[in-house]
C-alpha cells in the first residue's frame, strides 16, 4: 500500500513546529537555548553574540525564540525573575540580515529594527496599526498586565480615530518619538520598557554587515542596549570581523559571547533521533526509516545536524511513494545508487562551507585529502565548519 502524501516531516519549518509542540521532542541545542533565554531576560537588558559555523543551529535557535509558541513555552523555567510571572511581555523582534543592507549600514539597520519592532508590537497589542496609537494617552509607568495594556491601547486608538484621521495620527506618533534614528527607535523602546515590556532583537547573519559598521554606529547599538536585549548570530566572532579601532566602542564591553563550539555535531543519540523520530510526530503518517536506514544515512552524513535534516528531507521526498511498512526505505541493494544520487546534494552543501573557509584552511584540507597531513596538528576551523568529524562521519 502506497503511503499517503503528507507534509514532509523533515522540512525545516515543519520540524520546528513539531518540536515546539512538546519539550521531549527537542533535539540538540536545548541547553544553549535555555542559557540564551536566561541571558536576555535578566533584570537588565543583555547583548549576546551567538557564534557557530553555518548549519549548526544558530538560525534555528532564533526562529525558536521568535515563534509565537516557541522557546519561551519550552524553556519558561529559564526566564528571568522580572518576566517570570508573565513572559508574554517579552517582545522578540527577528531580523534576517542574509541579504545585507542598502545605503548607510547603521541608518538602514536602525530603521529596519524600528520597523520590525512596530510589526511585533502591533501583534502583541492586537491592534490594526500601532502607529495610530496616541502615545500621550498611554500610561507613563508599568501596566499591571499585558491584557490591561492591550485594552488601553485599543481604547486609545478607537478614541483618537474619532478626533483625527489616520494620516494625522501617524504624524503625531512620529512627532512624539522623533523622526530620526536612533532617537525614534530608542524613545519607542523607552516607552515600552516603562510599560513593563522587553524588546529582544534577534539579528541573524550579522556577518553581512559587521565590518561595515563604524565605531559611531556601534555606539548607537550600545544606546539601544540600554532599553532592549539583543542576540547577534554570526559564523565568526565579531572580534575577528570588526577592526580593532571600532572595537573600542562601549558596545563591545557589554557583549556576552555564547559560543556553541562544543556542539559542532549532534551526539550519536540525537543524530539517530533526528532520522527516526520526525515522522512519528505527524498524525496519520506511516512512513518510517528503519534502524538499518538510519545506520546508512548517518554513515553518509556523520553527525552534522543540517546535513542529516537535508538528507532525510530529500529521501522522504523521493521515497515516500514507494514506501512499504516494515521494510527498509533504502534496501541494501539500492544503497550504491542512493549514495551516488546524494552526491550533488552533498557537493552543494560542502561548497557553501568551502566558500567561507580561509585559504590556509583550504590548503590544510587539500593536504589531508591527499593523505599528506594525517598526523599533523590542524586548525580547529575545518572541524568547526563540519569538514572533519569523528571516525565514521565521512566529512573530510
Amino acid at each position: 500500500m502506497t503511503a499517503p502524501l503528507l507534509p514532509n516531516p523533515y522540512r525545516e519549518d515543519l520540524l520546528l513546529e513539531a518540536m515546539l509542540e512538546c519539550a521531549e521532542r527537542f533535539i540538540g541545542l536545548g541547553d544553549e537555548l535555555e542559557d540564551l533565554v536566561a541571558r536576555v531576560t535578566q533584570e537588565r537588558p543583555a547583548a549576546v553574540s551567538l557564534v557557530a559555523p553555518r548549519g549548526m543551529g544558530k538560525s534555528f535557535m532564533l526562529r525558536c525564540l521568535a515563534h509565537p509558541e516557541g522557546g519561551l513555552r519550552l524553556f519558561r523555567r529559564a526566564v528571568g525573575r522580572a518576566f517570570a510571572d508573565e513572559p508574554e511581555r517579552l517582545l522578540f523582534v527577528p531580523l534576517d540580515l542574509s541579504g545585507g543592507l542598502t545605503g548607510t549600514a547603521s541608518l538602514s539597520l536602525l530603521r529596519q529594527l524600528y520597523e520590525e519592532l512596530l510589526v511585533q508590537l502591533k501583534e502583541l497589542l492586537k491592534v490594526d496599526d500601532v502607529t495610530l496609537l496616541p502615545l500621550e494617552r498611554m500610561p507613563s509607568g508599568r501596566v499591571s498586565s499585558l491584557g490591561d495594556l492591550r485594552e488601553r491601547a485599543q481604547r486609545a486608538i478607537a478614541a483618537a480615530r474619532e478626533e483625527a484621521d489616520d494620516d494625522e495620527l501617524r504624524q503625531r506618533f512620529t512627532s512624539e518619538l522623533g523622526a530620526t534614528m536612533p532617537g525614534g527607535l530608542i524613545e519607542l523602546l523607552r516607552r515600552i520598557d516603562a510599560w513593563g515590556l522587553r524588546a529582544v532583537f534577534l539579528l541573524d547573519e550579522f556577518d553581512t554587515i559587521a565590518a561595515r559598521l563604524s565605531r559611531e554606529e556601534y555606539d548607537n547599538l550600545r544606546a539601544v542596549l540600554a532599553v532592549a536585549s539583543m542576540v547577534i548570530a554570526s559564523t565568526r566572532a565579531l572580534s575577528e570581523q570588526v577592526p580593532a579601532e571600532v572595537q573600542t566602542s562601549p558596545f563591545f564591553n557589554l557583549l556576552q559571547r555564547l559560543t556553541i563550539l562544543s556542539l559542532r555535531f549532534l551526539s550519536p543519540e540525537d543524530a539517530r533521533r533526528l532520522v527516526l523520530e520526525p515522522p512519528t510526530w505527524v498524525a496519520g503518517m506511516q512512513f518510517r526509516f528503519t534502524e538499518a536506514d538510519a545506520d546508512f544515512i548517518l554513515e553518509l552524513t556523520g553527525l552534522h545536524p543540517d546535513l542529516i535534516r537535508e538528507t532525510c528531507e530529500y529521501l522522504y521526498r523521493t521515497r515516500y511513494r514507494s514506501y512499504r511498512a516494515g521494510q527498509d526505505v533504502l534496501p541494501e541493494a539500492e544503497r550504491p545508487y542512493v549514495r551516488a544520487l546524494l552526491q550533488p546534494l552533498f557537493a552543494d552543501f560542502f561548497a557553501g562551507l568551502w566558500h567561507e573557509l580561509s585559504e590556509h584552511d583550504r590548503r590544510t584540507l587539500r593536504l589531508i585529502a591527499a593523505g599528506e597531513l594525517a598526523d599533523e596538528p590542524i586548525s580547529p576551523e575545518p572541524v568547526a565548519r563540519g569538514y572533519i568529524g569523528s571516525k565514521g562521519a565521512r566529512n573530510a
